[in-house]
């Protein structure tokens, strides 16, 4: 997998924000947070509870003409990463599903799971402010606000 350890070790973390963008037909974005978003025998998986929600239909829609979704995720120190992924694979039914949904039913009580969404990571950018501060400093010397020069 593409994901270096600390990426895989931060969506391992329940205390790591991760939210999720998709994009509809019309290129509309859809951005929202979801916990469901999770490492599973090295691979990116995403647990869908809502069957016709509007991230499901655009992982639909993106799996079908190979569009990447956007992950985020955000940690308590503020490090931050950006994972652009391709949906490859849709789960409902079977012994993997059957596991998910029994953990979810114990995890949330009344919430059924409608998909479990399997994604593959084609990009990974570190967007922590002071890495990208470094980066942009290397590359773009000579971008700097006026009053910065004088000092």
């Amino acid at each position: 997998m593409l994901l270096n350890p600390k990426v895989y070790e931060l969506l391992k973390k329940e205390s790591t924000i991760k939210i999720l963008s998709t994009i509809n037909e019309n290129n509309q974005i859809h951005t929202v947070i979801k916990d469901s978003l999770q490492i599973c025998d090295d691979q990116l998986l995403y647990l869908e509870y809502l069957e016709s929600s509007t991230t499901n239909r655009n992982l639909t829609f993106s799996m079908w003409f190979k569009n990447s979704v956007t992950v985020l995720i955000l940690s308590e120190n503020k490090t931050s990463y950006q994972i652009n992924v391709t949906p490859v694979k849709c789960i409902v039914s079977g012994p993997v599903f059957q596991k998910f949904y029994t953990e979810t039913l114990q995890k949330h009580n009344d919430t059924d799971l409608a998909a479990i969404w399997i994604f593959e990571p084609d990009a990974v950018v570190n967007e922590t402010l002071s890495v990208r501060q470094k980066e942009e400093r290397a590359q773009r010397p000579y971008f700097k606000h006026l009053d910065r020069l004088a000092l």
